[in-house]
């Protein structure tokens, strides 16, 4: 019985694949199924995928044109049999309990999202920092997630991928392609009416910090301007609404944005004036 999809898309990340994959297919939850969503991948991704897909009859591939993160997560939504979803980014890992834990915690709570931890290490695997969720509490209002969201630990609620999703969410709901930091687009929308999420304290998601990630890459003209755009539809989101406290909180974390990014950008646009 199939009862949780897990959706990885993979794009030339052969160094890291089998880590991945070995951490999903040694879960303790065993009622999952596997959907290694290969997006245009030129190495040898492939082969890795197909190899396991031949050993554990619970793995599902899939060979799509490049469409990005976004387009690779929604391809795997649409084909999902399961009744709960995960995202695990395929040059990450996870702990074995994961899955079982985030489960536990979803039907304790009766929730429709659990979230956990995180520990950020190095491409070898070898532990950086942890990333605890900062708060107390067992459960939270999807609203008091969205203000978490706004706060300087906030990043520790914002991804996609340390988290477990009823399935019906996404019924209307998909992740918005062409986007970079495409997770800040997707989890305060996804996450505001929600009444309850349920909360994982431990660290069970290994993010593994690669000097070429979005999350570690330098600022670009592009890159600013999608965190601007982002910025701008989040506030006209919570006006929306009506929510005059998270629009207030919204205006004190584009200051913010604007003290920290504009200080990168203008280093950026500097050096790109120096090579022409």
């Amino acid at each position: 019985m199939i009862n949780i999809s897990i959706i990885v898309p993979i794009y030339n990340v052969e160094q890291y694949l089998s880590k991945c994959i070995n951490s999903i297919v040694n879960q303790t939850y065993k009622h999952i199924e596997i959907l290694l969503v290969n997006d245009g991948s030129t190495d040898n991704s492939e082969e890795i995928c197909l190899a396991y897909a031949k050993k554990d009859s619970r793995i599902r591939y899939f060979k799509k044109e490049n469409g990005g993160l976004s387009d690779a997560r929604n391809y795997g939504i649409s084909r999902a049999k399961g009744d709960y979803l995960a995202f695990i980014d395929s040059d990450d890992f996870i702990h074995s309990e994961f899955i079982q834990r985030l489960h536990e915690a979803i039907e304790r709570e009766n929730a429709l999202v659990a979230v956990a931890g995180y520990d950020r290490v190095d491409a070898s695997g070898h532990f950086l920092t942890a990333e605890p969720l900062p708060t107390n509490q067992a459960v939270l209002s999807g609203r008091n997630v969205c203000k978490k969201l706004l706060e300087a630990d906030g990043h520790r609620f914002v991804v996609a991928w340390n988290k477990l999703y009823k399935k019906e969410l996404f019924e209307d709901f998909r992740f918005e392609k062409g986007k970079i930091h495409e997770d800040e687009y997707f989890t305060y929308r996804l996450l505001y009416e929600l009444e309850k999420v349920a909360i994982v304290k431990e660290c069970l998601y290994y993010y593994v910090d690669r000097e070429n990630s979005i999350i570690t890459s330098s600022m670009t003209d592009h890159r600013f301007h999608c965190l601007l755009e982002f910025q701008n539809e989040r506030m006209d989101f919570y006006e929306s609404r009506g929510d005059k406290e998270l629009l207030l909180e919204c205006y004190r974390s584009f200051l913010a944005f604007a003290v920290l990014f504009l200080g990168k950008y203008n280093h950026w646009l500097s050096k790109q004036q120096k090579k022409l």
